[in-house]
């Protein structure tokens, strides 16, 4: 899980340049985690917890409502719907 958060967060800057050089800064200014790092995050706490799956990726998308990159469009109408199903 720590790894998988390191390299959202080192890539985060590149997610969207589609960067093949490997001469690049591990952090470069600018690098913070993503959605991706929110909903892993999301994920073990529900696990963990034994939580609603859905209950708790709502509240994470409350406390973080527009991370760098962004949910996808129908997962973030999802978060904020009063419909609870997938």
């Amino acid at each position: 899980m720590l790894g998988s958060i390191i390299g959202d967060i080192a890539g985060s800057t590149y997610e969207f340049a589609g960067n093949k050089d490997f001469s690049v800064p591990l952090f470069p200014p600018g690098s913070c985690f993503t959605d991706d790092s929110v909903m892993l995050v999301a994920t073990a706490d529900a696990l963990m917890s034994v939580r609603d799956f859905r209950a708790t990726y709502r509240r994470y998308g409350a406390r973080f409502p527009a991370p760098m990159g962004g949910y996808g469009s129908r997962f973030r109408v999802w978060l904020s719907s009063e419909n609870s199903a997938p």
